[in-house]
This record gives structure tokens, sequence and C-alpha cells, in this order.
């Protein structure tokens, strides 16, 4: 049979060509990132450093590991930088000496900081926790979380997450007989907290579990060890007191180690697999809050082991980082996926042919700031820090202070940046101010005190009641000027000028209901006379 091939035939073969090429997964044509030299935090002679923790909140970078400062004492250790990596507060132990304290885990969520691990007390693994209320310069008094002394629970895996006042930390131990994973709460920010909370109950070995939570939701994944290991998961829509089950999230090969992130209504998931018959990084997305499920994705094809992927989102772009031997020695690679959806080739972070361990990852703005543990020999490892290279200085944070006196309400504005090769002080600092589809006007006299910029405005600074649209962005020496920050809501509305006495408006409205009282009763009465 013969077709004949019309122009108008060509037209659509050309469309569907085109769409068709569309359709196909593309990789994503990012350049590698440029990354800061890296840093090691913890490089005593003799001492043996573990796998770190990291979190961020505004400039603010927290770490956590654990020492190894004798064969039978190990500190849980703690450093932060104020200046977004420039600088760092030298190692302090959160434990005593006598300690055997491990696997200590951090999360933040403005000026508290939280930190949890195990420690052996007694013969006993129990879970311990303490927090900083400003932003780690002092620390509460530790707080013991488990009490099992009079049973081997064998605690592992902790791990802690945080939304606002809302802190949970969950684990696996063995007290029911079986490796099953429980969750403690606390809805004060750490003052107080829930007993245990038994999250699997099947009898199953469950281990690794990871957690995450959003303002609507809390999720845990863990490996559940049925019939191969598995990755299951569950969440939570009331603050952690009530759980949906166990849901399987793959039934092939032997998927473990886990980790979660969620933003808006998406859920992100990584794990390690060896389906293929080596060990690769897989990946798996919900975007109606695990509703429905996206197809598994593989990450990886190496021909080492890709283990131990740890995942950060941001905006819709998320960064994977993980473990691997391709090339001999353990690395440290990372990927990223993009807003359209395409992920990046695999990108080693350096080579220094000295195993890199268990990486963690947060980010800074979008930028990761990534850390692990280098095993430089049998006696000797240290942590590592490494940051991606900001392409401009960075507005880390901009809010305000209402300040009501009593002729007008001011806001006291306060402005944080940073910059990787500037102190905060040598850059400038601009604010703008906008009413609602009016011109950006910028304010003078913007100070620097201490750490931020400050300025404020009160309601004879603007033209008329109402919402004002704030903005702020910094510049360094060379000129070079970070984007505009998000926009902070100000609200400007007139006062009397003296609250504690009536006004010309109060008299008027006083005279006015005495004129029709007086009024109406004489009304009444002339009604009653003629009657």
């Amino acid at each position: 049979m013969l077709y004949c091939v019309s122009p108008r035939n060509n037209l659509m073969l050309l469309i569907l060509g085109i769409l068709f090429l569309f359709c196909i997964p593309q990789q994503a044509n990012a350049q590698p990132m440029q990354w800061m030299e890296p840093l090691s935090l913890e490089s005593q002679v003799g001492w043996k450093a573990e796998p770190p923790d990291i979190a961020i909140e505004g400039r603010f970078i927290f770490m956590v590991w654990h020492t190894w400062i004798t064969e039978y004492t190990s500190h849980i250790r703690f450093s932060m930088s104020d200046d977004a990596g420039r600088t760092w507060t030298e190692p302090m132990a959160l434990t005593s000496e006598e300690s055997v304290a491990d696997s200590p885990k951090i999360a933040c969520d403005k000026n508290i900081v939280h930190v949890v691990w195990k420690e052996v007390q007694q013969n006993y693994t129990e879970i311990y926790y303490t927090r900083s209320l400003n932003y780690g310069q002092t620390w509460d008094a530790i707080q013991q979380l488990t009490f099992n002394n009079t049973i081997t629970t064998n605690i592992y895996d902790v791990k802690i997450a945080v939304q606002h006042s809302m802190v949970y930390v969950i684990w696996k131990d063995y007290r029911t007989g079986s490796s099953e994973v429980f969750l403690k709460k606390s809805t004060d920010s750490g003052e107080t907290w829930s007993d245990n909370i038994r999250i699997t109950t099947d009898y199953t070995p469950s281990y690794h579990p990871a957690i995450t939570t959003s303002p609507s939701m809390t999720w845990i994944v863990w490996d559940d060890w049925g019939e191969r290991a598995d990755i299951c998961y569950s969440y939570s829509t009331d603050d952690g007191n009530s759980w949906n089950g166990k849901h399987f999230l793959t039934q092939q090969g032997e998927s473990k180690e886990a980790d979660i992130a969620i933003e808006g209504n998406h859920v992100y998931i990584v794990w390690e697999d060896n389906r293929d018959g080596n060990y690769e990084v897989y990946f798996k997305e919900s975007p109606d809050r695990g509703l429905s499920w996206y197809e598994d994705q593989r990450l990886t094809n190496a021909s080492g082991f890709s283990v131990n992927p740890q995942l950060a989102v941001n905006n819709n772009t998320i960064t994977v980082v993980w473990m691997d031997n391709r090339e001999g020695t353990y690395d440290i690679y990372y990927k990223q996926r993009d807003i359209q959806n395409q992920w990046t080739t695999d990108y080693l972070i350096q080579k220094t042919g000295s195993d890199e361990l268990f990486p963690c990852i947060s980010l800074m703005k979008g930028y990761p700031c990534i850390a692990w543990k280098q095993h430089d020999n049998a006696a000797q490892s240290d942590v590592v820090f490494i940051q991606a290279l900001f392409s401009t200085p960075l507005i880390t944070a901009l809010d305000s202070t209402l300040i009501d006196n009593s002729t007008t309400k001011e806001h006291a504005l306060h402005v944080y940046g940073v910059d990787q090769f500037y102190t905060m002080s040598e850059l400038h600092c601009q604010i703008q101010i906008k009413f609602p589809l009016a011109e950006w006007n910028t304010l003078d006299n913007v100070m620097f005190v201490d750490d931020h910029w400050e300025q404020t405005i009160a309601f004879s600074d603007v033209s008329q009641p109402g919402n004002y649209l704030v903005r702020a962005k910094v510049q360094n020496p060379e000129g070079t000027t970070s984007p505009w920050s998000e926009y902070l809501i100000l609200s400007f509305q007139q006062i009397s000028e003296n609250k504690n006495s009536p006004g010309f408006e109060g008299i008027g409205v006083f005279v006015a209901l005495t004129v029709i009282m007086f009024g109406m009763t004489l009304f009444y009465h002339t009604r009653r006379q003629k009657q």
C-alpha cells in the first residue's frame, strides 16, 4: 500500500517530532558547582571523629559529631559559624569528660538549637537531649529522654526534626524483642516530652528510620526487613498523635538507608538499592502528599557502591549527596534536579585519597553546605565541611519589631546579610519601601549595628495608612549585589495624638447624641399632652 505525504502531513509530522523530542527525558545542562576550600573541624592528633550532622538557620551553621578521645571515652562535639561559614568557633564538648556518647543529630528553628544523641550510662544505652535558646551560645542542662535501665534495648539510629515549637525524636530499639521504631515528641520546644510512641507494631525488624516535618504533616521512613529490605513510610497529620499505618514504597531488591524531605505538597525520598545487582541511589516523589507516587528513578549507574544518600530541597531544586567507591576509595558525590525536573550528571566534590564517608547536607538560601567524616588512617579521622560558592552576597533575614509609642507606631527593621569573602560591616545595605502599585522609595540612614543593619520607619515617614512592602539588598566592596530579599509587609495605621482624653471627634459625637435624646424626649412629651 502506498501513502501520499502531503505538505499538510509534513507539517503534522514536524510538529509530532518536536513534541516527541520534548517528551524525552533530558539531562540538565548545569555546570558543576564551585566550592569553597574544605575546612577540617576536628583534626586533633590521635582523636577519631565520627560522622557529623548539620543544620542551618539564616546565616548560622551548626554542626555536631562525636569524637573518640580515648578507646573508651567519646564526647558529643559542637561547632558553629555565625557568618555563613567564613569563620567557626572552636569545637566544644556538650557532654562530660567521662561520657561514652555517640551518633548526635541536630535541628534548629529560629534561635533554638536542638541536639539529641545516645549514650551509655551504667551499661545501658539511653537517649539524651539538650538545647540552646540563643543560637548555640549557651546550653540548657542535659535531659534524659528514655528510661530503660532495667532492660537492654540496644537503641540505634536516633534522629530529630523540628517545626516551630514541635520537636520530634525517633529511634529504633529492641525492647519488644524485635527492632521497632519509636517516637517521642515535645510541644513546647523541648521543655517537656511525651511518653514513648511506638510507630511500627508488626514485629518485622525495622531499621534506619528518618523523619521530616512541615506545618501540616510529619513523615517517617524506615527499612522493613521482612522477606527482604523494603522502604516503608507512615505519616501523621495531627502533630504525631496518630499515624496512618505502614505503607510499602519499594518491593524489589534490597532497599535501605532512606532519607526524606518535603516541600509544599511534594514528598521526596532517596535510598540505596541493589535491585540491578549493584547498590545504586534511587529516588521517588509524590506530588500530592503521598496520595500518589511517580515511578522510581535510578540516579546512579556506577561500577562501585553508591550508598548512604541524603537530600535537601529548596524551591523545587533537589540536591542529593552520597558516598561512592567507583574510583577505589569512598568519595562524596552530588547531583541536582532543577525546576524543569532535569537531573545533572554525578559530580565528584573532591579526591583526597582518604575514605570520605557518611555525608550530611543542608541548604543556605539554596546553596548546599555538606559535611562528612574523613577517615585518614586507623588512628585518625576528621570532620570536613564544604559549602558551595555563592554567586553574590546573600540576604539571610529581613524582619521587624513593632515599637508602640504614645503617638505613633514605628517599625524597627533588621537586615542580615553575608558574603563569603567580606565581613558584614564591609557590606552596604539598601532598604526600600512602597505602597502597593506605587514606586519604590529608598530609605536613608541605614545603620550597621553589631551584626546587622537597622532602620526605623514611623507613620510620619509614609504617605497614607495601609500595608506597605519592604525589601532589602546588600552590596560588597567589589560592587556585586545580592538579589532583593523576599518582601516584608508592614502595617501603618494613624493613631490619635492623645489616647487618654477624648478628641474633638468624641465631643462631636457626644453633642449629637445629646441633641437626639433631647429631641426624642420632647417628641414623646408633646404627644402625651395631645392625648
